[in-house]
């Protein structure tokens, strides 16, 4: 069986081979999608290549401060003369938010550290132990033997941080703490960023937060915490969606509670929702039964439906798998 460590070098070995790359990752974009994003983008023009990085989604305000942020472009670039197309932080064309449909398999390179997908591409690297695929970025440019300069060792490090919430959550590992290492020696302020994601909050931030908190509900004996972003809260403090990203770490705080749930309004009668597990509840099942996906304690999904219905569907689901996961 191929090591991690074999396609770590044979994506290496491709990439050196390649003149003109489309970097894209996920819609609604975290800093992982994003920290990758730039990371690779700028390792890669190090060698002279052609790159352009592009989201569905604008690059969210706490990390737009990253070097090159601003050059992420939002609409896709026309795909014929790229001869590499690299999804980073998603390993399969609809999580885009593009429509790649018609695009030969050959011409996509997948590098991904989330569960149940099968990637798509010449070269695929799914490593769900990575804590990140911040990390797995890293491997790969140390593999090229780039100039990791600063800017790009602070977009990896903002990568590897906030997928584990600040080296807090239990996907954090020793490699995680060996990666840091080595992107603190490249010049990264670790005060720095943290000011900038945690440091730094705007006031229509932390009054959404009051009014969202407002909302907490235990549900299913206090083992479920939920909490609910309305547009109308949105309109009310003057606060933009992205503002309450990391809003169901609050609810997950709660002692007794093993699993979190944010409901984000979308409009259409859609609601996005965050799940976050203290327990060892898999997630990632709950978000693909419901047409999401991530990892086991930390996923996502789209329902459709009234606010009752949408909590409706997801209690239920959560309850299948709480059971599930105590048999």
């Amino acid at each position: 069986m191929k090591t991690i460590k074999r396609t770590i070098a044979e994506v290496a070995r491709d990439l050196e081979g390649a003149a003109n790359i489309l970097i894209l990752s996920h819609e609604n974009p975290d800093g992982d999608a994003i920290g990758s994003s730039l990371g690779m983008a700028m390792g890669l023009r190090e060698f002279g290549k052609n790159v352009v990085a592009a989201n569905a989604t604008v690059v969210p305000e706490r990390i737009s401060w990253l070097v090159g942020a601003g050059e992420i472009v939002t609409e896709l670039p026309s795909t014929r003369g790229f001869d590499t197309i690299l999804l980073l932080d998603c390993a399969e064309r609809e999580r885009t938010g593009f429509d790649l449909s018609g695009i030969p398999e050959e011409r996509f390179i997948s590098i991904d550290h989330h569960p149940n997908t099968a990637g798509v591409g010449r070269k695929i690297l799914i490593d769900t132990q990575a804590a990140a695929t911040g990390e797995l970025v890293l491997e790969i440019l140390l593999e090229m033997s780039a100039n990791i300069e600063t800017a790009i060792a602070t977009a990896l490090y903002v990568a590897i941080h906030t997928d584990t919430g600040g080296f807090n959550y239990s996907n954090t590992t020793r490699m995680t703490h060996m990666s840091a290492s080595i992107l603190l020696d490249r010049g990264v302020d670790p005060a720095e960023v943290h000011r900038h994601l945690f440091g730094n909050e705007r006031r229509e931030r932390v009054a959404l937060l009051g009014e969202v908190l407002s909302t907490l509900e235990l549900e299913l004996g206090g083992r479920v915490a939920t909490c609910v972003v309305t547009k109308k809260m949105l309109e009310k403090t003057g606060a933009s969606p992205e503002d309450s990203d990391d809003f169901v770490s609050y609810p997950r705080s709660i002692r007794g509670v093993e699993v979190a749930v944010l409901l984000k309004e979308q409009g259409d009668g859609k609601y996005r929702v965050s799940l976050r597990a203290n327990t060892d509840v898999d997630l990632s099942l709950v978000a693909k039964k419901l047409g999401g996906g991530g990892h086991k304690k930390a996923a996502g999904a789209t329902i459709s439906g009234s606010m009752k219905e949408a909590t409706a569907t997801l209690l239920d689901a959560l309850t299948e798998a709480m059971e599930r996961a105590a048999s």
